[in-house]
């Protein structure tokens, strides 16, 4: 079996200098960042890269990208994380592909971190979650005060960075709440902010926490956002939920993404230790999260049965998907990132998305979009049951 591209979610820093009301890591109950380091070591990060040189070695990986995130990567030292992204590129830049992205809230960004991002070409991405008045309800420091003006400030110096050409332009991280409508976050993000790239999460919830409301708002979302980027297609905004989508019907290849259906995703603690995607400690499965990078092999790891099971899960759709007609793109939800939320205790992942009904809403509307632009409903057809 060929090897696979590997995603990294590297836990830098397991402290954060904000208080977002809704995060799975600090306010929902998770405690494990109390037993790791504050901050991963310069020894923890070479034995990180070489666990990740076996996965290449072993034919496991064909090529790595490491997300720095946290809590938030930039409490770090400057030279502390320049001495962690070095010691991945000397383990692995000559054996495969090597690729640097970073979260952010962006409050601490200034001219030493723009450098470092240039230096080591890390792509950003700033969490936001919407105008000033709809972020600072959830996104608030330590002190209850609202981060949003602080984040814009963050933002407009990446962006004047990238003016100059020196680094990337960064793109946004937002999570959908019901709080404002898509089409309003989507002209506030380009038209007021000028972002070109959005990437929008739905709701980490599962069967048995989701609420009557979480249910309800992610539809009307992506539909009002859908509409806003599909009448503005001539400012080149790349919104990853429909681009995606658009590139599957079509067949068009993405510059540098990996489907997260052919991507291994793994989370890597402070402390070396790992898992799957994080969201998944919302099942309360500790143990999934107790493998060692000293210890254990990324093979090894992918051999587990418990993750042998949530990555076959991940590739088919759940009985309850039915005949569903989007069932070979989505299946039930996992193409969109969110495991997750096809989760119910006693049933596994063998439930649909609990936001099943929106994302049917908005793949239809995307459709329809394509056959009035000259695409067959049979081409559609055939491509969704993966017919050549």
């Amino acid at each position: 079996m060929p090897g696979r591209h590997v995603e990294v979610v590297l836990k830098v820093a397991e402290r954060c200098n904000i208080d977002c009301t809704y995060c799975y890591m600090f306010n929902k109950g998770d405690e494990s960042f109390r037993r790791k380091p504050k901050q991963l070591s310069i020894g923890a990060a070479a034995d990180i890269a070489a666990f990740l040189r076996q996965a290449v070695d072993d034919g496991v990986a064909s090529s790595v990208r490491i997300i720095f995130h946290g809590g938030e990567p930039l409490m770090l030292r400057k030279q502390q994380f320049a001495e962690i992204c070095q010691a991945f590129i000397d383990a692995l830049k000559s054996v495969c592909p090597l690729y640097f992205s970073l979260q952010t809230n962006a409050m601490l960004i200034d001219d030493g971190w723009l450098a470092l991002f240039s230096r080591f070409k890390i792509s950003v991405g700033v969490s936001l979650d919407g105008p000033e008045g709809v972020n600072d309800r959830y996104r608030i420091d330590h002190q209850g005060r609202g981060t949003y003006a602080r984040t814009i400030e963050g933002v407009r110096k990446l962006q004047e960075a990238w003016r100059r050409g020196d680094g990337e332009r960064p793109g946004l991280l937002c999570v959908i709440g019901p709080d404002v409508s898509g089409g309003e976050l989507y002209t506030h993000f380009v038209r007021d902010l000028g972002v070109d790239f959005v990437d929008f999460l739905l709701p980490i919830e599962t069967w048995d926490t989701a609420c009557e409301e979480t249910l309800s708002y992610v539809g009307p979302f992506l539909e009002s956002a859908l509409s806003a980027w599909l009448a503005d297609r001539g400012a080149g905004v790349k919104i990853r939920f429909f681009n995606t989508f658009f590139a599957f019907l079509l067949r068009q290849p993405q510059a540098n993404e990996e489907s997260p259906l052919d991507s291994i995703i793994i989370t890597v603690a402070s402390d070396g230790t790992f898992g799957p995607d994080d969201t998944m400690r919302l099942l309360g499965e500790d143990s999934l999260y107790d493998f060692d990078v000293r210890a254990t092999s990324l093979a090894a790891y992918l051999d587990d049965p418990r993750l042998m099971s949530i990555d076959q899960d991940s590739r088919s759709a759940p009985a309850e998907c039915g005949d569903c007609a989007w069932q070979n793109y989505c299946r039930g939800g996992a193409a969109n990132g969110r495991m997750v939320n096809r989760y119910a205790p006693g049933q596994g992942f063998g439930r649909r998305s609990i936001v099943c009904d929106g994302l049917k809403s908005t793949y239809a509307l995307m459709a329809h979009h394509l056959v009035e632009a000259g695409l067959s409903e049979d081409d559609i057809l055939r491509r969704l049951e993966n017919v050549a």
